[in-house]
Formats: structure tokens, C-alpha cells, sequence
């Protein structure tokens, strides 16, 4: 090591250990942040394989709604240069095996720049993405039921698109950098969610409960991005309490569910370009959502998947963009971070936190009410009567000698005594014989606490209650209000993922999120004591040790999900032809389609791509109007035989469609017998909107099928014979035939 790398090295490290506070104070009034956007494809393999969220195995993907994105904001402090990273991803759940991948890829390029300590990643709880991409059993195994083997388990091909994802949004936000304001504003939206389980709310205590108007956090909080220069608008981050469970189980089509369709939308309005570095960027980020639904309507059924998604969309972006065009209030001042990986298996609670002395959390177990699942949200395919499991096959934990104890070791006195009410079903936290390496769930979790100005922002790894979202957002002020803190927020499902939180008393009813609470009825205590230790270290301008990190098991995991082998069509037919074309005419509101002989989705995830156009003609140009990503298309794949596929192909034409010519282009890829991947393309004949454009006749051919009664000549030609005519049984053209 040089001289000179030493010297930089010591003022480096003094730097560091200067006291917060004179930063602070130099902080004081400073309104000019650096912000960064950036936003990326994270689209998985969409046909045939496992989604996420509703654990049915049932559930195959087959096809794309709408593409799923990775939303990034990098923020620099005015005077200490510390930065923070807030990542808002349209996935299910947030697992620590993505966010290891995502870390690792930023520091080898920005050389510790972005670490565990100041990067968020949140996803927003969709339940029509891609699954398979934890290192954690448990959230791999969804689909090892009702014929989903096949497709289950870790899904390299998921995973990998996932974290180059979300590592280049947080590369374009990076380079995207630049002086900016940053707004805050807040408003109530009240239409547009509801506490799917009352009776758990209702048995917290009435003198908290009359505090509130409300039995879920109606609030939405927004912070608004816009650049010193010009004073261009880079983006937004609003965060709302609602599962996004809008679509049923039922629902094939990859897509980002309300919150999704708001992004898309807002982003639409701002002319966001999904193919550029520096763009606008809106995310719709989750927050304290576990007993909150959105199906006001009852359980989400198929046929009204897409209007009930579309409603509580719309109410989510019409609030938002009213807080974004009022927002005022500037945000000033430090930018400041904690991070800690903490065991939630064995957490001593202090009594200030418990109101009964002191108490520990437990080994993660699930309840027998978690197997029901969510009744307003989409009931689960196992039945419950009289407190047993009627479904052959998954018999309670609580037994000695189970089917589940190839997975786990049989439920010990003390585990049934520390999680009290809970009927224990499935003792996750207590490995079988696999041991360490077939690890069901984390135990080990990240907690993380930011910053920014006036706002602080939660990052909890679990799915919170209205209440507990309460409690902790209050404990947190507490501690924070002397160092001007006057706003805080939950981002929920943050940095890894291990079930639900209730209060004390919600465990007590086990509704189902007492019972998919993991670690026992202490964890939201013992979560509040954690976030008021963070919080008093920024107030204190103390570090914080960060704990030991969850160990690494990507070596462990095991790829069942079954892959592409060739690629074939029919005899006499090609890639990218069409099987079925568009009708000549379609009036506005209508549906044109068509099917192509295509090839498998999973042969290349078209990322930062589209697999097909629409496109209108304008003189003798053709220009896209839409592609995969847009809320009014569809692509389908379905298979046809062994190895041919079935590509489908909707457009909705929007009721302000130009009246003219247009057509779909399909782009894919097919993989070859040698494993070599080749492109290629299609396009459907043109048809008119509002107007009829005349289609070419098909052209005779030796494989075209006729219809029922009539022949095939050597030419390709369909006849028919008159009647008290026969069939010749000579090779001869139609018109000699009879």
C-alpha cells in the first residue's frame, strides 16, 4: 500500500468518526438533496411455472399482463454525503436470497458504496408474479401439491432476473444523480380498503382503539422528486396499506396487481420511457398491509378480477396525484441510517414493551389457521373441521410421529407452551433431518431504519396489522421527534420476509395473521423494542452493531423446475406464422387477437424488451402503439402436442383509438435440438379500426384441414360433391371429381 492510499485511508476513517451532530447542525435548513431514479425490467419466466402468493399449486403462469419493474431512489444528504437506497419491486415477498445477490453485485462495482446498511428493498406484495426465488424451502415448495412438482423449486432462471434487475435499477439511479428537491404531502383515501379480520382488531383494547376513526391506516404518505434544475420532476414514492390481492387465484397472467397498474399509470401521464436510463419513475410502495384487503366486493372472483384491480387502482392514483400536485412542505436537513440482523427466535422483551414482565419470542412455528388461509382474500385449498386437517396428507405438527417429520423434528413442550394459543400445525423453525441446509424459513432478520429530513422509513421484514403498524410508527417518533422527525412510514415486506405481526391481543383470537405470526405472540414486541434501539442510536448519534448475517445457503439449493428441451411446429408450418388472424374490422372497446406458431416463453424473458407490437400505420410507416407492458394487452402461451406452442396475442383497443390500419408483430425466440437459441418473428395481416381493411384469401395447401363433408384436391383445394354425386376415387382436380 502506498503512502498516499495510507494518508487518504486515516482521513477516511476520521472522517467517519467526527460526531453526527456538527453534521447535523450543517444540515439544518438545507433543502438540496441528490437524488437519483432508475427503474428495470424484472419480468421472470411466464409459462409454465409456480406464481407467488397464493401457495396453490395450481396457479401456473401463462402469460403476461403486465411487466413486473424494479423502482430505485438513491438520495444523498446536503452536507455528509451519506446516501440511502429505496427500492420498490413489484414481487410478492422479499427474500433475503435476492437482496445477498443484489448487495453483492453492488459492491463489487461500486466498491462498498452500497451495502446491507443503507440499501431498502421492498416489495409491494403482488399475487400474480413468479415464485422460486428464495434459498429458503418453505417459500419453494407452493406448488409440490395439486400436480405443481415439476415446476417448483428454486428457479435460477426467476432468481437471476429478479436481482440483475433490481441491481440495474440501482445502476441507473446512480448515474441518474443530480441536485434535487424533495416534497412531502399526505392525505386519507378511504374507499379503497377494508380490515379483513375485525373480530382479531376488535379484541385489541378499547381504549387504544377509540383513538382511531378508522380499523386500517387510511393514510397515504407521498414524497415527490423534482430536479433544481429546471425543475423537472423525477419521480415519487407513496406508501398506502392494502394487499394487492385484487386478481384470485385463479388469475394465470403475470402482472403487478393495483399498486402495479397506479405505477403504470402515473408513470404513463409522466411519458415514461421503460427503455431509457433517466426516466420518471412512480412507485406505489407497500406498507403496514396484514389485515388489510382491498376486495370491498367480496372474494375476488375471475370475473371480476380486472375491474375490481382497475377501481382500486384508480382510487390509489387519483390520491396520489392530488398529494403529488399540492405536495408544499420541503424536506430538509440530514440523511442518517441503522441497520441490524437480529435472531427473532430468541428475543429477550423488556416489560415496557410487553405490560406483562419480561417475555421471549419463539421458534417460528405456523398455526392451524394459517392452513385456511385468508377468507376475504381467497380461502386456501385445505379444509379445517373441528380444529383437525381433513386433507389427507397434512396432519397436524403438534403429533409425534407425522408425515412432516421428514421436515421438521416433532413439536417439543416448550414450543407449544411459548406460542400459547396457537394450534401449531407446522414447526418451520425446527429443521428434520436435512438439518441446516434445508432450512424452511430465516430465523435471522433484517431490521432497517432511514432518515431522510422530516421522514423516517421503517423497513420491517414481515407483514404488519393496522395496529402494530400503529404502535411502531408511535414508538419510533418518540424517539425521533427531538431530531425533527414529524413523519414516519412502514415500508412493509422489506429486505427479507417471514409471515405476519399482530398484537398480543389479534394472536390471541388466531385469525389467520395470529397464525402465520412465526415467531410466537411476542414478536410485535419484541419488534418495537428492536426499532426504538435503532432509533435511539440516530437520536444519539451512536453506530449500532449490525449482528451476524443470515447464513449463506446458495449453494444448497436444489433446481427442479423443469426446462426447455426443443422447440418444434407442426409439418408444414413455420415459426412466427400465423394460426389465427385478426378479424378485417374491430369497433373502439373491442378485442382484436391472434395466435401465432410460436415458440416457449422461457427460452428468452425478452427483458427491457417486448415479445410483440402493435402497430398503426401513418403513410407508409408503421409506429407502435402498444406493447407486453401496457395494461390492455395479453400474452398468452399455451402448448400444443410435445413441443409446438400456442403464442395468443389481445389487444383492447382503447375508446380514443385514431380510426385506421394496424397489426401485431410477435417476436420470440426457439430453442434448437443442440440446446442454441434462434429468433424469430411474425406479423399478423393488417386490420382496421373503425374501418374494414379487406384480407388476402389464404393460399391452398396439401395440409390445410376441410371442413366436415368436403375433399381435398392434389392442389390443396376444398369441394364438396353435389348431391346424388360421388367422389371419384382418381387424384383429380375438383372440377372432375364428382
Amino acid at each position: 500500500m502506498s503512502k498516499c492510499t495510507r494518508f487518504l485511508l486515516m482521513i477516511g476513517v476520521v472522517l467517519t468518526t467526527l460526531p453526527s451532530s456538527s453534521f447535523a447542525r450543517r444540515c439544518k435548513g438545507k433543502t438540496v438533496y441528490k437524488v437519483g431514479q432508475g427503474i428495470y425490467d424484472i419480468t421472470g419466466p411466464a409459462a409454465e411455472t409456480q406464481m407467488m402468493g397464493y401457495a396453490l399449486g395450481k396457479q401456473q403462469a401463462k402469460g403476461i399482463h403486465m411487466r413486473l419493474r424494479s423502482r430505485a431512489f438513491i438520495i444523498e444528504s446536503p452536507c455528509n454525503r451519506k446516501r440511502v437506497v429505496f427500492v420498490s419491486v413489484d414481487l410478492a415477498q422479499m427474500f433475503h436470497s435476492v437482496r445477498w445477490g443484489v448487495i453483492r453485485k453492488l459492491k463489487r462495482k461500486f466498491r462498498g458504496l452500497y451495502n446491507y446498511n443503507n440499501v431498502m428493498i421492498s416489495a409491494i406484495h403482488t399475487h400474480q408474479g413468479i415464485a422460486g426465488y428464495s434459498f429458503c424451502a418453505l417459500f419453494n415448495m407452493t406448488g409440490l401439491t395439486n400436480g405443481g412438482f415439476f415446476k417448483q423449486g428454486f428457479n435460477k432462471q426467476n432468481y437471476n432476473a429478479i436481482v440483475n434487475g433490481i441491481y440495474q435499477s440501482i445502476v441507473n439511479a446512480h448515474y441518474n444523480m443530480k441536485p434535487a428537491t424533495i416534497k412531502m404531502g399526505a392525505r386519507d383515501l378511504l374507499n379503497a380498503s377494508m380490515n379483513r379480520s375485525k373480530a382479531a382488531y376488535n379484541h385489541n383494547p378499547w381504549a387504544e382503539r377509540r383513538r382511531y376513526r378508522h380499523d386500517t391506516d387510511k393514510r397515504m404518505t407521498l414524497v415527490r422528486f423534482d430536479a433544481v434544475r429546471g425543475n423537472r420532476p423525477l419521480g415519487l414514492i407513496n406508501w398506502f396499506a392494502v394487499h394487492a390481492t385484487s386478481f384470485s387465484s385463479k388469475h394465470r397472467h403475470v402482472n403487478g396487481d393495483s399498486k402495479g397498474l397506479a405505477s403504470y399509470w402515473f408513470e404513463k401521464k409522466f411519458r415514461t420511457n421503460y427503455q431509457a436510463r433517466d426516466t420518471f419513475v412512480a412507485a406505489f410502495a407497500q406498507a403496514n398491509c396484514g389485515d388489510v384487503s382491498p376486495n370491498l366486493w367480496g372474494i375476488p372472483k375471475p370475473q371480476t378480477d380486472y375491474r375490481n384491480a382497475d377501481i382500486i387502482a384508480k382510487r390509489q392514483y387519483n390520491t396520489a396525484l392530488q398529494i403529488y400536485s399540492r405536495a408544499r412542505k420541503k424536506l430538509s436537513g440530514a440523511v442518517d441510517f441503522r441497520h441490524m440482523f437480529i435472531d427473532f427466535s430468541k428475543i429477550r422483551v423488556k416489560p415496557q414493551f410487553t405490560g406483562k414482565g419480561h417475555q421471549r419470542t419463539c421458534v417460528a412455528a405456523f398455526g392451524i389457521s394459517f392452513a385456511a388461509g385468508s377468507t376475504e382474500d381467497g380461502p386456501s385449498y385445505h379444509k379445517i373441521k373441528g380444529g383437525k386437517m381433513v386433507k389427507e396428507g397434512w396432519t397436524m405438527g403438534r403429533r409425534r410421529r407425522t408425515h412432516s417429520n421428514v421436515l421438521f423434528r416433532p413439536v417439543t413442550k416448550k414450543m407449544i407452551r411459548c406460542h400459547a394459543e396457537k394450534d401449531i400445525y407446522m414447526p418451520i423453525g425446527n429443521p428434520g433431518f436435512l438439518g441446516n441446509k434445508f432450512r424452511m424459513t430465516d430465523r435471522v432478520l433484517p431490521l432497517q431504519l432511514f432518515t431522510i429530513g422530516q421522514l423516517a422509513i421503517a423497513g420491517v421484514p414481515f407483514e404488519l396489522t393496522t395496529m402494530v403498524g400503529r404502535r411502531l410508527r408511535k414508538n419510533i417518533l418518540s424517539a425521533l421527534r427531538s431530531k425533527g422527525i414529524t413523519e414516519v412510514v412502514i415500508a412493509g415486506l422489506s429486505n427479507a420476509y417471514s409471515g405476519y405481526v399482530t398484537t398480543r391481543h389479534e394472536y390471541a383470537k388466531q385469525h389467520y395473521e395470529g397464525g402465520s405470526t412465526h415467531f410466537g405472540p411476542w414478536t410485535g414486541a419484541a419488534l418495537r423494542q428492536s426499532f426504538y434501539t435503532m432509533a435511539q442510536a440516530i437520536r444519539s448519534n451512536k453506530p449500532i452493531r449490525m449482528g451476524r448475517l443470515p447464513r449463506d445457503l446458495s449453494r444448497f439449493q436444489g433446481v427442479r423446475t423443469v426446462g426447455v428441451v426443443l422447440d418444434a411446429v407442426p409439418i408444414g408450418k413455420k415459426f412466427g406464422q400465423v394460426r389465427n388472424q385478426p378479424r378485417e374490422m374491430y369497433r373502439r372497446g373491442q378485442r382484436a387477437r391472434v395466435v401465432f406458431w410460436g415458440a416457449h416463453l422461457k427460452n428468452n424473458l425478452m427483458t427491457q424488451r417486448t415479445y410483440f407490437n402493435v402497430e398503426r400505420r401513418v403513410g407508409r410507416r408503421w409506429i407502435t402503439v402498444a406493447r407486453d407492458w401496457d395494461d390492455n394487452t395479453w400474452i398468452s402461451w399455451r402448448r400444443h402436442g410435445v413441443a409446438a406452442s400456442h403464442i395468443t396475442i389481445d389487444w383492447k383497443i382503447p375508446r380514443n383509438a385514431p380510426r385506421g390500419v394496424y397489426r401485431i408483430r410477435h417476436f420470440g425466440y426457439r430453442k434448437l435440438l443442440h440446446g442454441r437459441l434462434k429468433s424469430y418473428s411474425g406479423s399478423s395481416y393488417p386490420f382496421g379500426v373503425e374501418m374494414r381493411v379487406k384480407h388476402p384469401k389464404p393460399k391452398p395447401s396439401i395440409f390445410r384441414k376441410c371442413p366436415r363433408g368436403y375433399f381435398k384436391d392434389p392442389n390443396g383445394r376444398c369441394y364438396q360433391c353435389p348431391r346424388g354425386y360421388r367422389r371419384s376415387i382418381h387424384p383429380v382436380t375438383s372440377s372432375r371429381a364428382c
